[in-house]
């Protein structure tokens, strides 16, 4: 688990720099490596350790390997990531476990409530009907729309390697669109009552359900999870009592891909793959990058060192050697090719 996620692209980065000391002895500009573990539970503590250490931390330029590329042929550079919303809601019947036989048909079910709930946040095309979720929501740039159009893989040919018959993208986008560029709402994970092999027939106490919501540039996730938490708090199935905890929240981002660093890695990847990489939105988070552009600086450079199929956050993640090769290189490249002169020239 993480070895796509982000261990090897970081052993890959730190690598590359061990070999430019081994072969130039020097390095062409100054480099400091930050590195925690706690990305996937929202960098609790690390903005307060940026502030803290702003001035020991101070740079110019922040360089993150934690996207993917386009395929193992076609490089990528990430120019926008999503926000997030995380809320765990928990929904009370009965004080105890009942049996169904004998209490089943006239006590509320907790389980019931939360698919109810869950079922209700979207219509029958895809979109999420929390009043006002949209609200803030701006139109996709026509010119980052023709990109995502004209991507190699804006067709996205997943049904197969997933195993499913169609995917189903909100109503008038397209996969990629929906996929990068639009707000979604899904149930993570549902438990409550008896999971264990065989029956047990209960109608449950309660019931917990883990409920994320993607956002894109201009939704506010705070605002948002207010907006949820009214919307859940005004459908509550009879009988049923609910408590909701705000897991964690990560602001949208919008990165500049104009900015002369940028160019240096475009020219790095080139060489390396033998193509230009393309500069493509994604559709995950990553909460603490607001926090680096607002702290320490606006320029950061978000390059992909991982695959598609990886298969991240599965069981069996995995990381090919080739692009592990690869993203050595394309390090190698880079940092041999900064300086300050051409990093803001």
């Amino acid at each position: 688990r993480g070895v796509s996620d982000d261990k090897a692209p970081v052993i890959a980065m730190i690598s590359a720099i061990g070999q430019i000391l081994r072969d130039k002895k020097t390095l062409p500009i100054n480099i400091k490596f930050l590195i925690e573990g706690e990305e996937e539970i929202g960098s609790e503590n690390l903005p307060s350790l940026l502030k803290e250490h702003a001035d020991l931390l101070a740079t110019n330029l922040i360089i993150v390997g934690d996207t993917s590329h386009v395929s193992k042929d076609i490089p990528a550079i990430c120019s926008a990531l999503r926000g997030l919303t995380y809320l765990e809601v928990t929904a009370t019947g009965p004080n105890t476990d009942l049996h169904s036989g004998t209490m089943g048909g006239i006590v509320p079910n907790p389980i019931h409530a939360l698919a109810t709930l869950i079922n209700g946040f979207k219509n029958h095309n895809n979109q999420i009907i929390i009043p006002d979720f949209y609200k803030e929501v701006l139109d996709i740039d026509p010119k980052v729309r023709d990109e995502l159009t004209n991507h190699p893989h804006a067709d996205l040919p997943l049904k197969t390697s997933l195993g499913i018959s169609t995917l189903i993208p909100e109503k008038g986008f397209s996969p990629l669109e929906a996929l990068t560029m639009r707000p979604t709402l899904d149930c993570n994970g549902i438990f409550g009552g008896y999971i264990g092999k065989g029956a047990k027939t209960v109608i449950p106490s309660s019931a917990t359900a883990k409920i994320s919501m993607r956002l894109v540039p201009n939704q506010d996730p705070w605002k948002i999870a207010d907006q949820c938490k009214d919307y859940i708090y005004q459908n509550i199935p009879n009988g049923i009592s609910i408590e909701i905890v705000d897991m964690h929240h990560a602001k949208p981002v919008q990165l500049d891909t104009s900015f002369p660093a940028v160019k240096v890695l475009k020219t790095a990847m080139e060489k390396t793959y033998g193509r230009a990489p393309l500069c493509l939105p994604e559709g995950g988070s990553i909460p603490i990058i607001s926090e680096l552009k607002d702290i320490l600086t606006p320029h950061v450079v978000m390059m992909g060192f991982r695959l598609p199929d990886d298969q991240i956050h599965a069981p069996n993640e995995r990381y090919s050697l080739d692009i592990f090769e690869k993203s050595m290189q394309v390090m190698i490249e880079f940092i041999t090719r900064l300086n300050q002169a051409t990093m803001f020239i």
